[in-house]
């Protein structure tokens, strides 16, 4: 039985992080550096904000008042319908 009880007690700590060790980082950065981080965040922010409303592929339309023909051929570049 104890040594159930030491299994479960081993369990039990791991599971609540008794064993783990936390390490944390500390990166200090210049007061301009940030700034300058901030203002590409924002920027970047404000350029993705009009892609929201019309989701990430819109319709994409033409204007032209000119007519384009276009003629279908074979891979070789013969045998062409010449626009029929």
């Amino acid at each position: 039985m104890g040594l159930m009880k030491k299994l479960y007690d081993i369990i039990d700590q791991s599971l609540k992080g008794g064993n783990m060790k936390t390490v944390k980082y500390e990166i200090k950065l210049e007061r301009s550096v940030k700034i300058i981080l901030g203002a590409l965040a924002v920027g970047v922010l404000l350029h993705a904000l009009p892609m929201a409303g019309q989701g990430l592929f819109s319709k994409a339309e033409a204007y032209s008042d000119e007519v384009y023909k276009i003629t279908l051929c074979d891979k070789f570049g013969y045998k062409c319908n010449n626009g029929q």
